[in-house]
């Protein structure tokens, strides 16, 4: 698909294969600054070119085949905006991380909102947002074609419902925190007061061993940071010798993605020890918890995402994806670690679980995937506790790791995630099935909104 905006993308991508030195973003907008004359653009929209170009020279590190993004040059006048929003309510997903990988996630809930014509599913990145955070000049949105797309506004679009997501991971919580915090006048998706709970691994896990019968998640304990060498290894063989298991895993207590987690025999005490003090302490609390879990894609580790959301009166769990580890010596499973997205419902027709040391294949009843979904329900109403409905935490992505037996299946969980990734690649959960899964994110979502748009 050929546009100005992204023919430019690949001029300012060839300009930096062939020289050898790092470019900056100012560095690509000085290039385009130079054929400015011919080509008559606007310096807001090179600005924008010179941004995304640089973020695909960033991620070409990682990813031979980086996004472009395609952005509209001209400036949209108020009847040109009014023709393409109308008067329907403005769900603005606010991110703060590079646009070319966000957009996919605002092309999966703009489909989503298909049923929905009163809504109208705007990505706005932070700089693009007025002073008081009450409207943005500036979105990412899906034209009537089905096309991605950015736009600008000659008068602001105000912001009816906030949705924060896609934040860079460094200072992901305090970032949060300041945009609800501006973002108090507006009804918000995610506010921080819930979304803080999540994010807490030690507080999520409180809050579901007081409902051991619907919820049931790992036994642990928290390191403090600043605690000694013996109060460490004090702590862990206390806790080790309670839970009698062969296994735990260490991790940070307010970090997600996989990061720094990793596995332990309960006998390797100094090496547990040494890890959290060297690699941990220095950044957070620790948690170590009991390995959990004994069901396995195609004996590779495997964790389900499953995407929780209010609609107005309850909570419900319509979609999610599966994420396996790279190989079957792999933990944990995370992308963040080399694991792959698996479409869930596959994941649960190739699933085995591990006793007797031998892998047995395990076959999930519709009563299962059942138990699943509504565990990841009862999981969401115990994260919201207390909270009166307007300060839910009303959409989240629930990780799970799997327990079966020759007769039975229960779902383990792990963590929620206030701002979860991966949105794209979700489909329904339909369970093992001969008909084709549909991508979705949430239709409970937009049942919210509008009752939002009632009021």
């Amino acid at each position: 698909m050929s546009h100005i905006s992204i023919d430019l993308q690949y001029y300012l991508e060839d300009k930096a294969k062939k020289v050898n030195k790092s470019f900056t973003r100012e560095d690509f907008m000085d290039i385009l600054l130079s054929i400015k004359k011919p080509v008559s653009l606007d310096t807001e929209f090179l600005k924008r070119i010179s941004q995304v170009a640089y973020e695909r020279y960033l991620a070409q590190k990682i990813d031979e085949a980086p996004p472009v993004l395609k952005i509209i040059p001209e400036v949209l006048n108020k009847k040109e905006t009014y023709n393409l929003l109308g008067e329907g309510l403005n769900y603005v997903l606010i991110f703060s991380a590079e646009s070319i990988y966000f957009q996919g996630t605002i092309h999966a809930f703009a489909v989503d909102s298909y049923d929905f014509h009163k809504v109208n599913v705007l990505g706005v990145h932070k700089e693009w947002l007025l002073p008081d955070f009450s409207g943005t000049r500036r979105a990412i949105l899906m034209d009537d074609e089905g096309y991605i797309r950015e736009v600008a506004f000659e008068n602001p679009v105000s912001i009816d419902v906030s949705h924060i997501l896609h934040l860079p991971l460094r200072n992901e919580h305090k970032i949060h925190e300041a945009f609800s915090t501006h973002l108090m006048s507006i009804p918000q998706v995610n506010p921080y007061n819930a979304s803080k709970r999540a994010d807490n691994k030690a507080c999520t896990h409180e809050l579901w061993r007081k409902c051991p019968e619907e919820i049931v998640t790992p036994e642990y304990t928290l390191i403090k940071r600043g605690s000694s060498s013996k109060k460490i290894l004090g702590q862990i063989s206390e806790f080790i010798c309670k839970i009698k298991a062969s296994e735990v895993v260490v991790l940070p207590n307010n970090n997600t993605e996989g990061y720094k987690v990793e596995k332990f025999g309960s006998d390797e005490l100094s090496n547990i020890v040494n890890y959290i003090e060297s690699q941990v302490l220095p950044e957070d609390d620790a948690i170590v918890r009991e390995k959990r879990g004994n069901v396995g894609f195609m004996f590779s580790n495997i964790t389900l995402r499953i995407n929780v959301a209010w609609n107005g009166r309850e909570f419900v769990a319509e979609s999610g994806y599966a994420q396996v580890a790279r190989d079957e010596n792999t933990f944990p499973a995370s992308r963040g670690r080399g694991g792959k997205i698996v479409d869930i419902n596959h994941a649960l027709s190739c699933l085995y679980y591990f006793k007797d040391n031998t892998w047995k294949r395990f076959i999930p009843t519709e009563d299962n995937i059942s138990k699943i979904k509504s565990s990841a329900v009862d999981a969401a109403y115990r994260l919201n506790v207390d909270l009166p409905q307007s300060e839910y935490l009303k959409f989240m992505g629930i990780d799970i790791i799997l327990e079966a037996n020759d007769t039975n299946m229960t779902p383990i969980f792990l963590e929620a995630n206030p701002r979860p990734a991966g949105l794209a690649q979700s489909t329904e959960i339909i369970g093992i099935s001969n008909r084709e899964p549909t991508p979705l994110v949430s239709k409970g979502i937009f049942h919210y909104l509008i009752l939002q748009e009632r009021k």
